[in-house]
């Protein structure tokens, strides 16, 4: 018997629900054809919840979603894990406008490179990876070059999406960060080699170009790669380039750099780097500090659940000056009574988004194919 005709033979049990708290998702089956919902305990047919909900006149806590007509008596709780989505998405749009200063801050905090350039490796001697790099920098650069020069035609941003293919957004933060929004990069990998790159040196200074003899007397010293990396490395010596003596810029992208201006998101091999690179950053803009200080703010105030500093909150953001906040200050002020009831009540529907979660999972292992009650039998079943 397979795993599916397991699941298919498991008999659901009752559904045990206290029609006190009604936590659900509604979640889209299939586009345009149908939902199911996922409660806070078990699921079932939306038919039934709606049956539920005309009987149940005592429910008291229902999240946001698609719940005030159906459960106009119920207190409105919004959601935790999205009021810190929104002003992480706050802080990201922000840090578009700062592209240039993320650059400066990246460079100020890499090692310093050496008053020699060393010369460049010419590009037929480059790997096909690199070249591929080479290629989609040249090719990002001219579709950054036609924007601009789109915008400064005067161009919406509607008509500059559709002569170039970029979507809006790509095309509103290009223009507005001002500069060339280089690729996120991040510090080489360590090499096989780079313990003997003292004593590689002393073999090219001395003349030495047989790769076969550096390559055994370099095996017997312990390096375990094979021929063609040391092959590789002398051909290069050959053609007249030489290692660079320091790393590349670490690059951060825009949204790695969002993240590290709330703490709580900061992951423990990045935290080093990532607390230097944010206090030098908003030690250059204030408007960054700041913003990082409403947003611990608001996280404290979940934290702490003390409803009473919201509008004292709402208040700091609209004298912030920061467009980003405000335009999610608004949106938040329109809430603030299901805000409220989030920051006071200990009722949250996490473990909803898990289930939710869940069933997406379960539908993509099935390639979006399965019909409704296999879907649901494996949803229910403990062995999913």
């Amino acid at each position: 018997m397979t795993f599916l005709q397991h699941c298919q033979c498991i008999k659901a049990g009752c559904f045990g629900l206290t029609p006190v708290q009604f936590i659900e998702e509604h979640c889209q089956l299939r586009a345009g054809n149908g939902y199911l919902t996922v409660t806070h305990r078990r699921p079932d047919k939306l038919a039934f919840l709606q049956t539920f909900g005309e009987q149940a006149q005592t429910i008291s806590i229902s999240p946001q979603d698609l719940a005030r007509e159906g459960a106009p008596q119920a207190r409105q709780v919004a959601d935790r894990w999205h009021l810190l989505k929104n002003i992480g998405d706050a802080l990201e749009r922000m840090m578009y406008r700062h592209i240039p200063l993320i650059r400066l801050v990246a460079s100020e905090l890499s090692p310093k490179k050496s008053p020699d350039p060393e010369p460049s490796v010419p590009a037929a001697s480059l790997r096909r990876p690199e070249r591929l790099k080479q290629q989609t920098h040249k090719k990002r650069h001219q579709r950054w070059t036609e924007v601009m020069a789109q915008h400064n035609k005067g161009c919406s941003f509607r008509e500059i999406s559709r002569i170039t293919g970029l979507s809006r957004v790509t095309v509103s933060r290009w223009v507005r960060s001002g500069t060339f929004p280089e690729m996120s990069t991040r510090p080489p990998k360590r090499g096989l080699l780079d313990p003997w790159r003292e004593w590689l040196k002393e073999q090219r200074e001395s003349g030495n170009y047989n790769a076969s003899r550096i390559w055994r007397e370099i095996v017997a010293r312990g390096f375990t790669g094979s021929e063609t990396i040391v092959r590789d490395t002398v051909a290069k010596w050959r053609k007249g380039w030489n290692p660079p003596v320091t790393t590349a810029v670490r690059l951060p992208s825009v949204s790695r750099v969002s993240r590290w201006l709330m703490p709580w998101r900061i992951t423990r091999d990045e935290e080093n780097y990532a607390s230097r690179f944010i206090s030098l950053m908003c030690e250059k803009e204030p408007e960054l500090k700041i913003a990082q200080q409403l947003a611990l703010e608001f996280y404290r105030i979940l934290k702490t659940q003390n409803k009473s500093q919201l509008s004292s909150w709402f208040t700091r953001v609209h004298e912030s000056g920061s467009a980003e906040f405000r335009r999610v200050a608004v949106g938040m002020e329109a809430d603030a009574a299901a805000i409220c009831e989030t920051i006071s009540s200990r009722w949250s529907n996490g473990v909803v988004e898990g289930h939710v979660n869940r069933l997406k999972m379960l539908k993509r292992q099935m390639y979006g194919r399965a019909g409704f009650e296999l879907l649901r039998q494996r949803v229910m079943s403990p062995l999913a």
